[in-house]
């Protein structure tokens, strides 16, 4: 476990991979494997091995209910992992359920305004947006930026990140004008934080081109969504689902424009 945890932590996850696996051929008790169980998962997270790591994760989980019960908060890191590994592979129903899960158990345990419960909000709100339940992820949302707002949460980029995902709900209901305005808002922060070719400034972008294809503002749009794709590549392959969906939208806006007779 430890030698596996350095290799972790100087980013050599496949060697950690192999140890892990290997200290799980051993008849270790069930207190113990749990927690390798996770470390396997969540390095496979780090090579993107979605389905390695949803397996893993699923058999850490049901091994710490065993040995702590199923409502010990400890749970709650492993259906938080397991629910990003299902989101990535784009499996956003399996996503939700556990970080409907991960929020229930860390409410017991943490204060209302706890700036984790604003990230545990924000991810459900993240998930539920990509199913395109924006009306239901607005007010865990605007509850997480409340959190994110308040005294005991000073960081800025922690706040940038909920008013994107904040936006996104919006948008997906229509309202373009306050999504704008947190797009623009946030994008501020996260690209003085992430630059110009991270995820977090692409989803941004992203928002942005949506609003300026729906007010037919092709040109800006087409720049727009070149961006979210530049950003967006260095961290996920082609074949994501929401890449395609992002794809999908710029060729469409391609199109438009050359209808119109722009290149």
């Amino acid at each position: 476990m430890r030698d596996a945890d350095s290799r972790m932590t100087v980013g050599q996850f496949t060697e950690a991979q192999k140890l892990l696996e290997a200290a799980l051929e051993a008849d270790i008790p069930p207190e113990e494997k749990w927690p390798v169980l996770y470390m396997l998962g969540f390095a496979h997270t780090k090579t993107q091995d979605w389905s390695k790591a949803q397996i893993s994760l699923e058999r850490s989980l049901q091994g710490a209910e065993t040995v702590l019960g199923r409502d010990d908060p400890r749970l709650a890191r492993v259906a938080s992992t397991l629910a990003a590994a299902y989101q990535n592979d784009g499996q956003y129903e399996k996503a939700e359920k556990y970080h409907r899960r991960s929020l229930a158990l860390q409410e017991k345990v943490l204060e209302p305004g706890d700036p984790a419960l604003a990230r545990l909000l924000m991810n459900l709100g993240s998930v539920l947006n990509l199913e395109s339940k924006g009306k239901e992820a607005e007010p865990l949302l605007r509850r997480a930026l409340s959190i994110a707002s308040g005294p005991a949460a000073p960081d800025r980029v922690a706040r940038a990140m909920i008013e994107d995902n904040l936006a996104n709900s919006l948008r997906d209901q229509g309202q373009l004008e306050e999504a704008e305005t947190l797009y623009t808002d946030s994008l501020k922060v996260l690209h003085d934080k992430f630059g110009e070719t991270h995820q977090v400034t692409a989803d941004v972008y992203w928002g942005l081109a949506f609003i300026a294809k729906q007010r037919g503002q092709l040109e800006s749009a087409a720049s727009l969504y070149e961006k979210a794709i530049r950003g967006f590549g260095t961290s996920f392959p082609e074949s994501t689902p929401f890449i395609k969906q992002l794809r999908s939208e710029y060729e469409q806006v391609k199109a438009d424009l050359s209808h119109a007779g722009k290149p």
